[in-house]
């Protein structure tokens, strides 16, 4: 799920390492994110939901 709300500066995930060239000038590379860089808004994960935590323990259970 995308989260379209927006507005939120400061988290990026870029990836690749390939430069692909220009369909009108082979000697000319383009931009090395062309095509792979969009804008996404994604919500950290829970311990439990990645998988890190049998929820044994509690914030709520020790207070």
């Amino acid at each position: 799920m995308v989260d379209v709300a927006g507005g939120i500066l400061g988290q990026y995930i870029l990836t690749g390492s390939a430069t692909p060239f220009s369909l009108d000038n082979e000697d000319a590379p383009k931009h090395t994110g062309t095509g792979r860089i969009v804008r996404m808004e994604m919500d950290t994960m829970t311990l439990e939901e990645s998988g890190d935590s049998s929820r044994d323990v509690s914030l709520a259970k020790l207070f």
